[in-house]
Formats: C-alpha cells, structure tokens, sequence
C-alpha cells in the first residue's frame, strides 16, 4: 500500500488568519465580542472600547482591528443573532451603539407607524386623534437627529437653563431659532400628513 497523503501546508496567509482567529476565540470577553458584532457595532467602536476598558493583552488596538476584521471574513455564518432573551440586548457591558444610525432607524420605523394611521384615516374616512401622536412622535425623532447631524443647535438647552440667559441677548436669539426651526420641522410633517389625508379622500370620493 502507498504511503497516506500528507495533508497540505497551510500558505503564510492561512497561518496568520488562524492566529487571528485564535486570538478571538481564545479572548477573555469573545461573548462580549461576538455580542457586539452581531448588534451591528462597527469594529472600529468595538476595539476602541475594548482598549479603553483594558481588555486588549499583547495587542495595540489598530491590530485588534485587523484580527476582528478577518474573524468577520471567516466565521460570518456564526455572527446571526440567535438570541432570545431580552437580556442580551440590554447588557450595559457592551459598546456604544452609533446615535445617529440608531435615530435613523427609529425614524424610518416611526414613519411606518405613522403610515398606518395616516392609511387608516383614508379608509375610515376620519381624522384620528392617534395620527397626532404619532405626528408629534416622528417630529421629535426628528429634532434629536438635527441636533445630533448639527442642524439644529444644541446650545439652546443648555441657554435656557443658564440663570444669566435673560441678559444673554446671543443666548436668546438661538433659542428663537431653535423654536423656529422645530416650528417649521413640525408643520412639514402636519403638512405631509394632510397631503396624505387629502389624497386619499378624492381617490374615494372620485371613485
């Protein structure tokens, strides 16, 4: 009989990998890792937090980052979050999420929301008081996405809180657009609202 087939040599790129790989799997905080991983955080926010909470050993962070990026590459099957338990999504010992995606994403669910009553209006053919809610929901997600994006100034809240603010001429003034602008952000919802409305009630009486 021959002699068994050797199996094949691993190329210098697959030994480096594996070492990536096995430095994952062998770090004290991998749930925490693979956690945040499958929340969506990025790998930069997570090696970040990770340096600054003293979890990386024999590694700098600019590393980490690479041996993330390749455990990604190679173990994508296993990033599904299979998770059922409330718990794991509230854990605080975890990396922040991004404000702004998070805000998007609400918003974009908010429309939705706001889309059902506005659709349920058409098809009662009545105004609800729900949809106001709903208006005035989506119009606050709104303003916290302008003040995180700096479309809207954050320095008004704090003005208003400021003992000195009634002298503070500067002050004043941004709160006055503030008001402005949330003003005009609010009758642009009310406004598409009542498009919708006004739309879908000539498609009933016409038809």
């Amino acid at each position: 009989m021959g002699a068994a087939a050797r199996p094949a040599e691993l190329s210098q790129s697959e030994r480096v990998e594996n070492s990536h790989v096995n430095y994952i799997n062998a770090h004290p905080r991998f749930d925490t890792l693979i956690g945040a991983l499958r929340e969506g955080i990025t790998v930069p926010e997570i090696a970040s937090w990770f340096a600054r909470s003293g979890w990386l050993h024999s590694v700098t962070e600019k590393t980490f980052v690479g041996y993330i990026y390749t455990y990604k590459r190679l173990n994508a099957s296993m990033l599904k979050d299979t998770s059922k338990s409330i718990d794991s999504l509230v854990d605080a010992n975890k990396p922040n999420v991004d404000v702004e995606i998070e805000l998007n994403r609400l918003l974009r669910l908010q429309k939705l929301r706001l889309g059902v009553d506005v659709k349920h209006e058409i098809t009662m053919d009545k105004l609800m008081p729900s949809t106001v809610k709903e208006v005035e929901a989506t119009h606050k997600i709104l303003e916290s996405l302008g003040k995180v994006t700096g479309k809207i100034a954050n320095s008004a809240g704090a003005a208003a809180l400021d003992p000195n603010a009634s002298e503070n001429t500067d002050n004043l003034r941004r709160i006055k657009e503030d008001e402005g602008q949330r003003d005009k952000m609010l009758s642009l919802v009310n406004d598409l609202a009542g498009a919708v409305v006004n739309a879908g009630q000539k498609a009933t009486t016409t038809a």
